[in-house]
């Protein structure tokens, strides 16, 4: 089953303490039916989902929907009211595909296996072989595109 047994949510005391709530990206709180206003104590749920290899990050449409809600709360409360926002991205949590675009600019990348501390880091260094520069070069673009996303913020 889902929710917290009782257990206040941090948007529930928050709203119950004068901010705005809301939620912008991937839910993973509870069934599809909970995807809605008003769920866990926040204003605003918009659920954004799928996979895009694009050359802003798979997660730009969360970020513009994020920022557009930031502009929209700013301008019916002009500051007035507190806003408390979940922005909750898929970069993390899927397949590292980023754009070919964005992984060229790390394409002089290699990992040296020293830098990997231990036994159970360089064993990972070890399983990919001559894929770990390719899934770094990879890595880092993803991380770099929802780094610049997130500066919009």
């Amino acid at each position: 089953s889902f929710g917290f047994q009782g257990v206040p949510t941090v948007t529930e005391l928050l709203k119950e303490n004068g901010y705005a709530t809301a939620h912008i990206g991937k839910w993973h709180i509870g069934p599809k039916s909970s995807e809605k206003n008003g769920t866990y104590g926040i204003d605003h749920v918009q659920v954004i989902g799928g996979r895009m290899d694009h050359p802003r990050g798979k997660d730009f449409k969360i970020y513009d929907s994020a920022v557009n809600y930031l502009k929209s709360h700013h301008k019916r409360y002009n500051n007035t009211k507190p806003l408390y926002m979940n922005v909750w991205g898929h970069a993390a949590h899927m397949d590292v595909k980023p754009a070919s675009s964005l992984v060229k600019k790390f394409s002089n990348v290699k990992v040296n296996r020293g830098d990997f501390i231990g036994s159970f880091m360089q064993s990972k260094f070890d399983r990919r072989g001559d894929k770990t520069n390719s899934m770094m070069r990879k890595y880092l673009a993803e991380t770099h595109a929802m780094d610049s996303l997130i500066g919009k913020l």
